[in-house]
C-alpha cells in the first residue's frame, strides 16, 4: 500500500508583502520586466499570462481574459489601476491577435525562455528582502 506524504495534500499558500513586490518589481528587467508586474497584478500563472493576446485586455472593463487556464475554465482577471495602466501600455497600437507579453523581441514567451530569468530574479530579490 502507498501512502501519501505528510503535508503534500494541503496547498502552500504565501502571499508577498508589499515590500517584497516593489523589491521583485525593481529587480526584474531584461527580458521578464513586464511579465513579473503582470503576474503580480493578476496572479495568473506565467503559462496563462504567456498565452494572452492584445484581445483579451478588455480597455472597458478593465480586465484580462484567460481563454485556457491551468483548471480548463475561462476566466475574467479584473485590474486594479495600475495592472490597467500596465495592459493598456503593452496593448497600444498593436493588432489583436498578437501576443500580450512578449520577449525584447517581440516573440511571445515560452516556459524554457523565462524559467531561468525568473530563477535569477528569485535569487537576486530574495538577497534584498
Amino acid at each position: 500500500m502507498v501512502r501519501p506524504y505528510r503535508g503534500t495534500t494541503a496547498a502552500r499558500i504565501r502571499f508577498l508583502t508589499p515590500a517584497e513586490q516593489k523589491t521583485l518589481v525593481a529587480a526584474s528587467n531584461g527580458l521578464i520586466r513586464d511579465l513579473v508586474p503582470a503576474a503580480l497584478v493578476t496572479g495568473a500563472r506565467f503559462s496563462e499570462l504567456a498565452r494572452l493576446r492584445v484581445v483579451d485586455y478588455d480597455v472597458v472593463n478593465k480586465s484580462v481574459f484567460v481563454a485556457e487556464s491551468k483548471s480548463g475554465k475561462p476566466r475574467h482577471i479584473p485590474l486594479p489601476a495600475g495592472g490597467a495602466d500596465l495592459f493598456e501600455r503593452l496593448a497600444q497600437g498593436r493588432g489583436g491577435s498578437e501576443p500580450l507579453l512578449t520577449q525584447d523581441s517581440g516573440v511571445a514567451w515560452a516556459k524554457a525562455v523565462y524559467h531561468r530569468p525568473w530563477k535569477a530574479l528569485l535569487k537576486q530579490a530574495a538577497c534584498r528582502m
